[in-house]
Formats: C-alpha cells, structure tokens, sequence
C-alpha cells in the first residue's frame, strides 16, 4: 500500500520500490532480543549499579529490551512507523537520530533521577523520533497535521506526569513520563543539528 506523503515503501526515482530495510531489521533484533529471554535483559538492561561499575554500552541497549510482550508490541508498531519515515526521507539519519534519542534519555535518568534504578524500553527514544518524523513531513509538506501530532504529544506527556499514568501500555512497571520529555526534546536538538548538517552541505 503506497501513500502520498507518509508511507513505509515508496517508490524511487528509477520506478523501484524503496523499503525501509534498516528498520525492518532493527525491528526482527527487538524481537529476538525479547524471545532471548531474562538472561540478554540483564545483560542489556539499564541499570544504574551495573553502569556505575562500567558497563557503559547499558546507556544505548537499555532501549532494546522491553518488560512484557505488551510493552514491546506497541514499541515496534509506533518504532516501524517513525523508522519508516526517517530512513525514507533520509535514509543516513535514522541510526543518529536513535543513537542521540536514547542516549540523551539514558544520560538524563542516570545524571538527574537518582532515584530510578533500572529502565528499559523504547517508548523515550520514540518521542525523539516522533519530533524528527514530524518536523522532516511538515517542512517537506507544510501540512498542519503533524505540527498537531506534535501538540497531542506534548499533551501526552502532560497528562502522564498528571496522573503517573502511562497512555496505551499496561505495565506493573513504575511509568517514567521523564523519559518521554527528555526524548521529545532531545528530538528537537537532534532535529535542527541535522538540518543545520543538511544545510551546510547543501
């Protein structure tokens, strides 16, 4: 199925379907670190003790593993979607754009919330690449609409710091609307040094 403006495959200028492959793949990784079961989420999990004692590759990985089947499904539908639509318009950018996202989510949790001991999950990262996504179709598009997904975003978050609730997820975790703020703004920082890049080269 083919969209105009937003769309998981498309075609290119040579008449060939383009498919987001580095999502997709990313997307099969998610997975199979979830079916690897308690051992790999140990291993990769944010945890604040294991980082302290060295384990840095936590601040990235930490994203990859997910508490439940739940957890992780609603994850990997909105992560195809926002992927799909990054590597489409710039196929370099995706893996800085996540790389930037979970990082800035990690560096905030481990440097200014004591308090949280372990974390997991893509749902901070994907605020980031939520603001990317929406930023790239509205400047290529100028339609309102995702200036919108960004206000309802913003509402989002608001309504989880509210009520400590999380919108979508049912989980015995503790939710952590921090994270999604901190993603939602490392999205505008990662955002405008990419179009400053773009522009510099152009």
């Amino acid at each position: 199925m083919l969209l105009k403006n937003n769309k998981l495959v498309e075609k290119s200028s040579h008449g060939t379907l383009k498919v987001p492959w580095l999502t997709l793949c990313l997307a099969v990784m998610f997975i199979c670190i979830y079916a690897l079961g308690e051992n790999i989420f140990n291993l990769l999990v944010f945890d604040r003790a294991a980082i302290a004692n060295g384990d840095f590759w936590r601040f990235f990985t930490g994203h990859m593993v997910h508490y439940n089947f739940d957890h992780l499904l609603w994850d990997l539908i909105a992560f195809v979607i926002l992927g799909s639509v990054i590597e489409l318009n710039h196929p370099q950018q995706l893996m800085l754009s996540l790389l930037i996202s979970s990082i800035g989510v990690s560096f905030w949790l481990y440097y200014f919330e004591p308090i949280i001991l372990t974390y997991c999950g893509l749902s901070g990262a994907l605020n980031g690449l939520l603001v990317i996504a929406s930023m790239m179709l509205w400047n290529k598009t100028e339609s309102c609409i995702y200036l919108f997904v960004m206000l309802s975003t913003i509402g989002k978050i608001c309504y989880e710091f509210t009520t400590n609730q999380t919108v979508f997820v049912s989980m015995s975790a503790h939710p952590m609307p921090s994270s999604h703020l901190v993603g939602f703004i490392s999205g505008l920082i990662c955002f405008f040094l990419l179009r400053k890049k773009v522009n510099m080269i152009e």
